[in-house]
């Protein structure tokens, strides 16, 4: 097994305010947290970005093993 434990996450910018659906982590959360590198690559479908830039309405529709998981970007 490869180890893909990474000091920091390697999502920038976290979230920086609290949505309905995810509370914020505070300093101390995120000290606890264990970041790893991505490996999987999920499909979904979606409606739209919300102004919190979370998916509306995001089906999965499987996993992408053609996709390196470091050349994914957000759509815009």
């Amino acid at each position: 097994m490869v180890a893909r434990r990474v000091e920091k996450s390697l999502f920038a910018p976290l979230p920086a305010r609290r949505s309905r659906w995810s509370a914020n982590f505070s300093a101390a959360e995120l000290a606890r947290c264990t970041w790893i590198e991505p490996a999987l690559v999920a499909q979904v479908r979606f409606a739209e970005w919300t102004g919190d830039g979370i998916l509306q309405q995001p089906p999965f529709l499987g996993l992408r093993p053609d996709q390196p998981a470091g050349e994914v970007v957000r759509e815009t």
